[in-house]
């Protein structure tokens, strides 16, 4: 919404709010990559409404709604349109080796791997070879935060052991909301319902008023 925001400002920097006349503006799209580890379809549907804390309807619905189309990139997916952008799909494969040398090597050393082949190879080269220390730095920030969220349905997955996977599930989904992720990145994640998210978050707020 910030970005949103931000440019249509800058579409009408020069206009008067103020007059009688109607501004127009362009026909807003918007549009997401995904290349996280967790299984997801080649494209999908996310809407603002999703995260809100608590689902209205009627009368009382929000008035406020935002769609966001969302294409998988991981490398193997939605190959027809990699095939369209080149500059995506090399980067889609750069991730793809960094991932799978990830597993056998620490990371910074899969990493620095993947960018001496890629260069090499002529995947992503010019953008690596005048960012190599932006680009080392970058994905490691990112493959840490992959690393972060195993971590925690890990950790949620061991403490549930002794109540069952139900109360995993609950302590998992509460970290990652704590965290701020939006209820619809914790659905996908936990493999829940939108619906099981909200009673989960909705039960804990519950009890912490007085």
């Amino acid at each position: 919404m910030f970005y949103v925001s931000k440019i249509l400002q800058g579409l009408i920097v020069n206009k008067d709010l103020y007059s009688s006349r109607r501004i127009y503006i362009p026909i807003p799209r918007f549009y997401m990559f995904y290349n996280g580890l967790q299984e997801m379809p080649e494209q999908w549907e996310m809407k603002l409404s999703e995260s809100y804390s608590r689902p209205e309807t009627g009368e009382k619905g929000s008035m406020l709604e935002l769609t966001v189309h969302v294409f998988n990139i991981n490398f193997g997916k939605n190959k027809k349109l990699l095939d369209t952008c080149q500059k995506l799909k090399e980067y889609a494969q750069y991730v793809d080796r960094i991932r799978r040398y990830a597993k056998e090597m620490p990371p910074k050393e899969a990493i620095e791997r993947a960018i001496t082949e890629c260069i090499k190879e002529g995947i992503l080269s010019d953008f690596l070879k005048k960012n190599r220390a932006e680009a080392l730095e970058m994905s490691w920030y990112e493959y840490n935060e992959e690393l972060h969220l195993k971590s925690e349905r890990q950790i949620a997955y061991e403490e549930g052991i002794e109540h069952g996977m139900e109360q995993g599930d609950i302590k998992y989904i509460l970290r990652m909301h704590k965290n701020g992720y939006p209820l619809s990145k914790i659905a996908q994640i936990a493999d829940k319902t939108l619906e099981e998210v909200r009673a989960v978050i909705d039960k804990e707020e519950s009890a912490l008023i007085p």
